[in-house]
Order: C-alpha cells, then sequence, then structure tokens
C-alpha cells in the first residue's frame, strides 16, 4: 500500500467484512442521474444531505484525489479523466454511507478514545523509509484530518460489531462446501527453490557474455565449497523479485521459464545447479523441497471453509443492515446541485 486514503480507508476498517466479497457498500442504492452533471461543479456545492450533515463537492473530489493518487505518474491523462469519472459517483455514494454509519454511531452514543485512535494510527502501513507527515503531506491531509477520518471509522466498525451478530457455520455447512469445491483443493506439484541470478543484457558482446559466465562460475565455486547462500544472494544476485528474501520461489509448473524449471524440478535436492542459462543471464539454482500434486484432506482445509463461510456470512448480514439503515435514513439531493 503506497498511500494512505482515508476515505477507502474508512470503509476498510469499518467494514472488513466487504473486502471479502465483490459487492461494494454502494450496491443497490440508486443515484439520481442529475446529481452529477458534465458540467464542472463548485467545490462548495452541496451535492447530497444526510441527517442534516452535509456532503459538498469538495469531499468527493478530496476523496476521488486520494483514490487517484496511487496512480500518479501510471497513468495517462486520458485515463485519469476516465478514472475520475467513474470513481467519482462511488465516492459520494461511500461518502453517503459513511455519514448515514456515522449517524447511527452518534444515535447510540459510540464513543472511541484518543487512545484508540493513535493505536490504530500507529498500524498503518508506511511505505518503507518515509514518515507518516511525509505521507499525509503528499495526500494534502494533515494529522488532524487523519485523525478524525480513523475515529470515524472506528465508531463505524464498532457499531457494527455491537449491532450485527456473530455469525455460525455448522459442520453439516462446510463439508457440503468441501464436496461441492473438491476440485479447489487440489494442489498441483511443486518446488521450493534458491537462486542468484547474474543478468546478461540482451544486448551484450560476447567478451560481456563470458565475463558474466566467468563471474557466475566464481559464484557457484564459492556456493559448492560451503558459501552462504543467502549471503552470496545479496552480495549478487540481480533478480529484484527474491534477493530480499534469499533468492527464494516457491512454483508449479508453467511458472517459470523453461530452462529453470527443468532445473529445479529434475535437480537432486539440495545440490547447487549447473549454471542455468536463460533470457535473463545465468542462475544457479538449489531446489529445497519438492512436493507431489496431492489433494487437501477435508480435515486440513475445514477449518479454512469455516473461516470463509463465517466472513461472507457476516459480510452479508452487515450489507444487509447497512441497506437497512441507507433505505431508512433522511438523505436529500438538493435541487440543481
Amino acid at each position: 500500500m503506497k498511500t494512505i486514503q482515508p476515505a477507502l480507508a474508512t470503509i476498510l476498517i469499518a467494514l472488513p467484512a466487504f473486502a471479502q466479497t465483490s459487492q461494494t457498500p454502494s450496491s443497490g442504492f440508486p443515484v439520481p442521474p442529475d446529481l452529477f452533471p458534465a458540467a464542472e461543479v463548485s467545490p462548495t456545492t452541496v451535492v447530497a444531505v444526510v441527517e442534516g450533515k452535509e456532503i459538498r463537492q469538495a469531499d468527493v473530489d478530496r476523496a476521488v484525489n486520494r483514490a487517484l493518487a496511487q496512480f500518479e505518474g501510471r497513468l495517462a491523462p486520458e485515463q485519469l479523466a476516465q478514472a475520475r469519472s467513474q470513481l467519482a459517483p462511488r465516492a459520494r455514494e461511500e461518502l453517503i454511507l459513511q455519514a448515514v454509519l456515522e449517524a447511527e454511531a452518534e444515535k447510540q452514543k459510540i464513543a472511541v478514545s484518543d487512545e484508540e485512535v493513535e493505536k490504530t494510527k500507529k498500524m498503518l502501513p508506511i511505505p518503507p523509509n518515509q514518515t507518516l507527515d511525509e505521507v499525509l503531506k503528499a495526500q494534502g491531509m494533515t494529522v488532524a484530518e487523519l485523525d478524525t477520518e480513523l475515529r470515524r471509522a472506528l465508531k463505524i466498525r464498532r457499531l457494527l460489531e455491537t449491532t450485527v451478530p456473530a455469525t455460525e457455520v455448522t459442520d453439516e455447512e462446510v463439508k457440503k462446501f468441501y464436496e461441492q469445491h473438491r476440485d479447489e483443493f487440489s494442489v498441483p506439484e511443486q518446488v521450493t527453490a534458491r537462486h542468484i541470478l547474474i543478468a546478461v543484457p540482451t544486448n551484450a558482446t560476447p567478451a560481456q557474455r563470458s565475463e558474466k559466465r566467468a563471474l557466475a562460475e566464481k559464484v557457484r565455486a564459492e556456493l559448492v565449497a560451503g558459501g552462504d547462500f543467502a549471503e552470496l544472494v545479496k552480495k549478487y544476485s540481480d533478480d529484484p523479485g527474491s534477493r530480499d528474501r534469499g533468492g527464494v520461489y516457491v512454483f508449479g509448473r508453467g511458472e517459470m521459464v523453461p530452462e529453470f524449471e527443468k532445473a529445479a524440478f529434475e535437480g537432486k535436492l539440495n545440490e547447487i545447479s549447473p549454471l542455468v542459462q536463460t533470457r535473463f543471464g545465468y542462475h544457479i539454482i538449489q531446489t529445497t523441497n519438492r512436493e507431489a500434486a496431492r489433494t487437501i484432506s477435508y480435515e486440513e482445509a475445514a477449518p479454512r471453509i469455516r473461516e470463509h463461510l463465517q466472513r461472507l456470512r457476516r459480510s452479508q448480514a452487515v450489507q444487509a443492515y447497512i441497506r437497512q439503515l441507507r433505505e431508512k435514513a433522511k438523505v436529500t439531493f438538493p435541487s440543481g446541485s
């Protein structure tokens, strides 16, 4: 997660079950077609009033901008414009839902302490080599605004935890799910292998290729002599995808380039392979584990199935509760908005 998006973060903290289904909080709630006119809307325009609380176009724009921040520099201007037009209606509806839920939490006198807000703030994922202040500055957000968002999210989550009852799943339901989805519990043959890549540019000269091969042979000799694989990965490997985890990959058939796959699946366990050449360069591979294809047993799968069904049922119950609140809430769309 590269950025903190308070509007989205609020939904995820408050409604964790939604992440487990394809449905969104806005499902099933019609939006007046004239609410979002094609012409530019003033930031001060009130686009909705929820239980007396106004939602302005500036609130919607802020939510959309934060959602789009993660795509900065990765999308062309026309793609960003298209994404903005698609996100705006959902952002408006999410803000309405948040207001509905917050109003209900206030009716039930649900409170959140400063300590809870601070604890949650410390758990937010921050990109490496950045501080929270730096991330917030990039988002155009203050710490006070973040605290407000988190407090709202925690109130909503507590509302849902106290209002929507826990769901139970019977052993018969778990067994039925397993029988109906048996194919999904098949695990293909796979290996665990680690490697060191000495990369060779595609436009390398014969002399450069020879130099790279000599380096690869040197590294291999160090490994055969008992060198520490993880340390040599850090020192020599040109594969950024595995360097930080000791060069390790876990994979099945068809997931790697053919030469790499053949060496990993056919090599003897724990032996240092001869040099393996692929389009990326020279690899030194060590297969550390090999597992035959198998079917996960019911006993092994049951706890995960039960958790999945409970999460799904909980999500459905939460959505039904929110839909009920949304339908009863006093939500108006000022004329001319």
